[in-house]
C-alpha cells in the first residue's frame, strides 16, 4: 500500500512519546504520500507538534476521531484498552502492537513478542521494531531501516517565552548557562539534593557557568529543587514555563543535567548535550531509557553494582542499598567531563 492511512498512539508521559518520533521519522521515510497521524495527551502534543508539522504529520486530539479517520492501520505503541477496542470497532484493518498479554493476541493482528522490562535494548528500539512489522505488513520492508535522527524545530512563541524567562533570572541572548532538572515525579531511584548539589558544583567549577534549575510538576519535583537551592542559594531557578517554553530554554543552554525523564529526552531532541542520571534497577536502566535518535550528544552516569531489582529497587533488601547514595558520582563525572571540553 503506497499511501496508507496510519495511526500511532502513545498515551502516556513525556518521556515515553518523545521516545516514538523516530516512529514518525521512520514511517514518513517509508510511507512519504501516506497519512499519518499521532494520538498522545494534549500537553505532551504541544511540545512536539513543531516536529509533526514539519513531518506533515497530523496532532490527533481526541480519540473520538477513529471512526470518521478510516485508517488503514494503527500502530499501538501504548494504549488503554479502550482505544485498541475502538480501533477494533472503527474498522482499522491492521492493528500492531507488542504481543505481551492474552488479550493482546485477540486485539492485535500484527505485532511481535517483546519483554520491555528485560530492557535488552532501548524504548525506542522497540518502538522501532513494532513500527518494522507495519511498514512490513504494509508493503514496504524496509530491513535494516534506521530513521534520521529527530530534532524539533523552534517556534517564534516559544522563543520568545524562554528568552523573558531567562530575562527574568538576568540571562542575556548568548549567555552560557547550565540546566539542572532534578525531578522526574517518582518514576524511577533519584539523587538527593546534596548529591545534585555536588555534581552542579563539579560541573560549575570546571565552566564557571551559571546553574539554572527547572522545576518539574510534581510536589516532590518541586521540593528537591527547594532543598538544592537551600544549600546553593546562588543557583537561579527558571519561572514555571510551558514545555514549548522549557524546549526553547534548552535550546539555549551549554548542557542538561537530570535523571530519566521527559525533559532529558526534550534536550536531546533540540541538539542540546545532555548528561543523564539513571538506575541501576533493570526496568529504570540507560540501556532502555537513555536518550535516543536525536542531534544533541548525551551521555549517562549510574552506579556500578550488580542490582538484583527487576521493578522496583528492593530496599534495604539489598545488599547494594542505597547504591544512589553511595555511588562514586564525582568519579563518574569527572570521566564525562573531561570528554566534553568543548562547552568552554
Amino acid at each position: 500500500m503506497i499511501s496508507p492511512r496510519i495511526l500511532v498512539t502513545r498515551m502516556d508521559r513525556l518521556g515515553d512519546v518523545l521516545l516514538a518520533l523516530p516512529v514518525i521519522e521512520r514511517l514518513r521515510a517509508q510511507f512519504p504520500e501516506g497519512r499519518i497521524d499521532f494520538l498522545c495527551r494534549p500537553e505532551i502534543g504541544e511540545a512536539i507538534s513543531p516536529y509533526l508539522e514539519a513531518k506533515d504529520v497530523g496532532l490527533v486530539a481526541s480519540d473520538g476521531v477513529l471512526r470518521e479517520k478510516k485508517y488503514d492501520a494503527a500502530l499501538y505503541l501504548f494504549a488503554p484498552l479502550t482505544l485498541v477496542v475502538q480501533g477494533l470497532r472503527a474498522g482499522i484493518r491492521l492493528r500492531v502492537g507488542s504481543y505481551s498479554k492474552p488479550l493482546s493476541f485477540i486485539l492485535f493482528n500484527g505485532g511481535t513478542r517483546q519483554h520491555r522490562s528485560c530492557s535488552e535494548k532501548n524504548e525506542a528500539e522497540y518502538n522501532l521494531e513494532l513500527a518494522g512489522v507495519l511498514a512490513a505488513r504494509l508493503g514496504s520492508a524496509g530491513i535494516g531501516f534506521l530513521p534520521a535522527p529527530v530534532e524539533i524545530p523552534p517556534t517564534q512563541q516559544s522563543v520568545s517565552e524562554a528568552s523573558k524567562a531567562l530575562s527574568r533570572l538576568g540571562l542575556g541572548s548568548g549567555d552560557p548557562f547550565l540546566v539542572c532538572h532534578p525531578g522526574m515525579g517518582g518514576s524511577a531511584l533519584n539523587l538527593s539534593a546534596t548529591n545534585y548539589t555536588m555534581l552542579l558544583d563539579l560541573i560549575r567549577a570546571r565552566f564557571q557557568f551559571p546553574v539554572v534549575l527547572t522545576r518539574g510538576p510534581a510536589v516532590r519535583d518541586s521540593q528537591l529543587v527547594d532543598q538544592i537551592t537551600a544549600i546553593r542559594r546562588d543557583y537561579l531557578v527558571l519561572d514555571r514555563v510551558s514545555l514549548p517554553g522549557l524546549r526553547e530554554v534548552f535550546r539555549k543552554t551549554r548542557l542538561v543535567i537530570a535523571p530519566s525523564t521527559g525533559p532529558l529526552h526534550l534536550a536531546h531532541y533540540v541538539g542540546a548535550r545532555t548528561i543523564g542520571i539513571y538506575s541501576p534497577v533493570r526496568s529504570q536502566r540507560a540501556q532502555r531509557w537513555a536518550p535516543w535518535g536525536g542531534t544533541g550528544a548525551s551521555s549517562v552516569l549510574y552506579p556500578v553494582v550488580e542490582c538484583p531489582g527487576e521493578r522496583d529497587c528492593l530496599g534495604s533488601r539489598c545488599v547494594e542499598f542505597s547504591c544512589m547514595d553511595r555511588a562514586q558520582w564525582s568519579e563518574l563525572l569527572q570521566r564525562e567531563l573531561a570528554r566534553i571540553a568543548f562547552l568552554r
